[in-house]
């Protein structure tokens, strides 16, 4: 900014003119008074010419300003921005320094997002956070007021600096700085600093120009973030249908497979049972059945992350099934990963499947064991947490609540932004093919959705990755385990079955296993034949073993209007999945009377006998 002139009155000329000749040296515009004019007069003219450059000043000021505003109103990143206040700062004030750096208030740190120094941009994405401390930094954060120092190099001299940008070409330091907070709504969010090499530099000209702009800025920074909230949200929500989509196209074919699986595996179990050891076709058959056993597995896979497998579901605590799983979890991930726990206590219960969980435990496990080829740590945490709608806002299909956090961290290479979009979804790896199947995290994501909670990755490139699964607080007893029977005899003694499935293989080959089991067995092909065949006085019925999802009528369907015709009649469910909505109703004890396909000869056998032994 232009200096003001200096009015210099004396009677005596010589003096007034060497003084004007050394302010004039030094830069001052000076204005020489003489004496055969008024003071009055002279005082006058000096103030009209000083406030008409003042009046210019501040107009240059409000243009500058303006075009910072214009420029800041379109800036969709903050380049943009920090390209903008550089601009403004050179045109303004002194300026051989610009230091922007955000401040965070609940852990008083303070975070460099830009500095420009000597010409030149220092790049500052590798700097962590560091103490907000006490000195006028901090103080201009509190106050909320532009703060000017023309003494900079002594304040600083005897102070341990908190971080330093190791600068390998000068090693000047500046001797004045004003520093400008970021104000938002009344609060500080961060400082631009501005610095000099010369001394007492900055003016109450220079502060109002630089509150000004970090006005500005601080509003800039905050679109900003919001049109990145905006994005990331309307991706998370691409994301979550996306999964939502695929999810049931998996469903569907699994739903498909495992009828087929059921037959496969099981005729092949049919056929070895009356096939002696040395039948050259054992071997065959044998890896027939192990073929068909794996692709059951892989099913199963497809059903977790599709939300549409069988879950029997418990009130437990996580920490007790965390440390159930300690011994298996150290041998998973080997000597060379640490594995560290921190339980919180007084954890809340949660309703889960118990062996789901596990699994969800043993996959994220292993992820992280695969994130670390050449060691490192993997922590497993827990902790009571409430989300409220700001977390819910920026995390799309997560609610608001009580939670009990299940946290999985590693501190491996990170996930990219990229690789994180597809991270959920089936077969997606970055693995080598004979290293895994891509459906390790689709399985994970599909319980955890599936118990009513959500799953989410925290990561970057370099920094590791925590994968925090949400479960819903429950507020009911845990509940007990029930003691496990032994000794179930499958062979039959003639009892009178009803088999219903619309899938003619899958009830050729569990009518033939029930028939070698000793047991009288109709079959139906649909729930109105069933119920055609209830409805004859001639028919004593022991047992009803029906799918759960057909056409036009639902096993717990059928078995509700079986039981108003006889009400004696035990049940007995079994399907390759089925979603939630189909099982609220009729089935009272999916834990005991219900059999998940592709089953085998001895777990069907075993079953019915369960139940009609119950």
């Amino acid at each position: 900014m232009p200096k003001r002139k200096i009015l210099i009155v004396s009677d005596d000329d010589e003096r007034r003119d060497l003084l004007a000749s050394i302010l004039e040296a030094a830069g001052f515009p000076v204005v020489l008074g003489h004496e055969n004019i008024a003071a009055s007069e002279l005082a006058a003219t000096v103030v009209a010419e000083a406030n008409g450059q003042a009046v210019d000043e501040y107009k240059r000021l409000l243009e500058k300003l303006s075009g910072l505003g214009q420029t800041l109103g379109t800036a969709h990143d903050l380049s943009a921005i920090f390209a903008a206040i550089l601009k403004f700062s050179i045109q303004l004030v002194p300026c051989s320094a610009l230091l922007i750096s955000l401040y965070d208030e609940a852990a008083e740190t303070r975070r460099f997002i830009y500095f420009w120094y000597n010409n030149r941009e220092v790049d500052v994405t590798t700097l962590e956070a560091f103490p907000a401390g006490s000195g006028p930094s901090k103080q201009a954060i509190m106050s909320g007021e532009v703060t000017i120092i023309n003494n900079y190099a002594d304040l600083i001299s005897n102070q341990t600096p908190l971080f330093s940008f190791g600068f390998d070409q000068d090693q000047r330091v500046p001797n004045s700085e004003i520093i400008a907070p970021l104000r938002l709504m009344g609060n500080t969010i961060g400082l631009i600093e501005v610095q000099s090499y010369e001394k007492d530099v900055y003016t109450e000209e220079h502060a109002v120009a630089m509150r000004m702009a970090a006005t500005l800025v601080a509003n800039a920074i905050e679109n900003v973030r919001l049109s990145e909230q905006e994005r990331r949200t309307e991706e998370q929500l691409r994301l979550v249908l996306r999964l939502d989509s695929v999810g049931r196209l998996a469903g569907g074919i699994a739903h498909d497979f495992n009828n087929m699986l059921t037959a496969i595996n099981g005729y092949s179990d049919l056929t070895l049972r009356s096939l002696s050891d040395d039948d050259p076709l054992r071997r065959n058959l044998e890896e027939i059945k192990k073929a068909g056993e794996r692709s059951a597995t892989l099913t199963s896979q497809l059903l977790a992350f599709s939300r549409k497998q069988v879950l029997t579901p418990k009130i437990i605590d996580v920490n007790n099934s965390v440390n159930e799983m300690l011994l298996a979890l150290e041998q998973l991930v080997g000597e060379n990963i640490q594995l560290k726990i921190d339980f919180k206590p007084g954890l809340g219960l949660v309703k889960a499947d118990p062996a789901q969980l596990s699994q969800v435990i043993v996959n994220l496990a292993v992820n992280a064991r695969e994130a670390m080829p050449n060691g490192g740590e993997l922590k497993v945490a827990t902790a009571n947490v409430f989300l409220d709608e700001a977390y819910v806002n920026t995390h799309v299909g997560s609610h608001s609540g009580n939670f009990v956090l299940l946290s999985v961290s590693d501190t491996g290479g990170g996930i990219s932004e990229e690789q994180q979009e597809h991270i959920f979804e089936p077969f997606y790896t970055t693995k080598d093919k004979a290293k895994g199947t891509g459906l390790g995290l689709a399985t994970v994501y599909g319980i955890v959705k599936q118990s009513g909670g959500h799953i989410w990755v925290d990561s970057q490139v370099g920094h590791g990755s925590t994968f925090n699964v949400y479960l819903p607080l429950i507020d009911e007893a845990a509940t007990p385990e029930k003691p496990i029977t032994s000794g179930v005899r499958p062979a039959g003694g003639g009892e009178r079955l009803l088999l219903v499935d619309d899938e003619e293989t899958v009830r050729n080959l569990a009518k033939q296993i029930l028939v070698r089991c000793g047991y009288s067995v109709i079959a139906a092909e649909d729930a109105d034949q069933a119920l055609e065949i209830l409805r004859r006085p001639d028919q004593q019925i022991d047992l009803l073993v029906t799918d759960v999802v057909m056409p036009k009528m639902s096993g717990p369907q059928l078995a509700e209007n079986t039981l108003k015709i006889r009400p004696d009649i035990k049940v007995l469910y079994m399907s390759g999945y089925t979603d939630d909505a189909v099982f609220r109703k009729g089935i009272t004890d999916r834990d005991r009377n219900f059999i998940k396909k592709p089953f085998t000869y001895a777990s069907f056998s075993e079953k019915v006998r369960e139940i009609l032994d119950s």
